[in-house]
């Protein structure tokens, strides 16, 4: 095999274990077509300095804690905060959302944004009710989309493996359907799987002793205990 990182940088080998955990997190985007042009004005993902929403009117969308509590460090910040939700409940912690009823945050619930108006800039967002038929238009000065992350396997999707909802196949042995690929931890899936921490350990070494005897058809498939390296 010949693995090209994204530095350019080449490496050889005749087995790859891929340990990745869940893959690459990036967030959920706002479904909105268009909506992407705004991120580089005033669409935000991630908030790097709150200062730059001095005095202006932010939306917020979400219903998470990352939304309430982004709600609530931006109130006496921005001139105006309005937090938008598909929901009336919110799936924040109770004390923030305590907090949230007693402070000068507008919520609109339940309503999802559904089209833009704007320039080189979100000016109005158009938003509907989710289970019925009232629409709302809500001026802006910047919009902060809290929709939580989705994680994707990125190029190690394209490699031909077998893959099942974001996770790599593999057998007994930790074998992918690619002879000399294997998969250990939260990226790989199987028959019975448990994604915890014990479980990634303990397909670790099956995965190096399998793949030991891959490369030697003679080597002993039997992992060494602690106790006897001392």
């Amino acid at each position: 095999f010949k693995l090209t990182t994204s530095t350019g940088d080449e490496h050889f080998s005749r087995v790859i274990i891929i340990t990745a955990g869940n893959g690459a997190f990036e967030p959920r985007k706002l479904d909105i077509e268009g909506s992407e042009k705004y991120e580089k004005t005033n669409l935000h993902y991630f908030v790097k300095n709150m200062q730059q929403f001095a005095g202006q009117h932010v939306a917020i969308l979400g219903g998470g804690d990352s939304a309430v509590d982004w709600a609530l460090m931006l109130e006496p910040i921005a001139k105006k905060v309005t937090l938008i939700h598909r929901r009336n409940e919110f799936r924040a912690h109770e004390h923030s959302i305590q907090r949230l009823k007693e402070s000068s945050v507008e919520i609109v619930t339940p309503y999802v944004p559904t089209d833009i108006e704007g320039d080189d800039r979100i000016r109005t967002l158009i938003l509907q009710e989710t289970r019925g038929e009232n629409m709302k238009r809500i001026d802006v000065d910047a919009v902060i989309c809290n929709y939580g992350f989705i994680s994707k396997l990125g190029p190690i999707a394209n490699w031909g493996l077998e893959i099942e909802k974001n996770s790599i196949v593999v057998n007994s042995k930790m074998e992918t359907n690619i002879p000399g690929i294997y998969a250990v931890g939260d990226v790989n899936t199987y028959a019975g799987k448990v994604k915890l921490i014990a479980t990634g350990f303990g397909e670790a070494p099956t995965a190096v002793n399998n793949a030991m005897q891959y490369l030697d058809p003679k080597a002993r498939v039997q992992p060494r205990h602690s106790t006897s390296m001392f």
